[in-house]
């Protein structure tokens, strides 16, 4: 009998030590489940990010795009209908407006001079109204035009900023040059 209960008790304890290294298994398999289920939230989250950045940097590179085919289409629709004009386009990096467009008459050249700023933004930013203000001033032209084409469409399609500052959309370029 105490043979049988010596080995009913180690039968007991070994169940109990069992008992004890399955639920630290459990506990282990779980803890490194739940840490490779972080580690896989953490690099959705980084991708999510890095998709966000792509995302924005991708619209905003389309954005420059279009922003730099509207000032192709205007000055090209001035050289066409101002021939004896002298349109050039101010390069990137340069100081100044987008382009430079000096009148001339068939007697009288460099009658004045008209400078182009081009915008493909979401809304009008007062900061450009300043901005083409100084660079009259500094190049003594006599008008400016900002030419801005809402992404988004709307607005208004012409209108007086300042003394000599207009704000259009493409389409009326032409006229407000004329």
């Amino acid at each position: 009998r105490e043979k049988e209960d010596a080995q009913l008790a180690a039968r007991r304890e070994m169940l109990e030590k069992e008992r004890i290294i399955r639920e630290e298994a459990v506990l282990m398999a779980a803890e490194n489940f739940n840490t490779k289920i972080r580690e896989q939230e953490e690099t959705i989250g980084k991708l999510r990010e890095q998709l966000t950045s792509a995302k924005l940097t991708a619209e905003q590179g389309s954005q420059q795009l279009q922003g730099e085919i509207l000032e192709l289409d205007v000055e090209r629709r001035l050289r066409e209908n101002f021939p004896m004009d002298t349109v050039d386009e101010v390069r990137k990096g340069e100081r100044g407006t987008d382009i430079r467009q000096v009148v001339n008459e068939l007697a009288i050249q460099n009658c004045g001079l008209i400078l182009w700023e081009c915008k493909n933004a979401k809304a009008f930013q007062p900061g450009w109204l300043a901005k083409i203000k100084e660079t009259l001033t500094e190049e003594k032209a006599q008008f400016g035009v900002l030419v801005f084409s809402p992404a988004g469409g709307g607005g208004e399609d012409y209108r007086q900023l300042a003394e000599n500052v207009w704000l259009v959309k493409p389409r009326y370029a032409v006229m407000v040059a004329s």
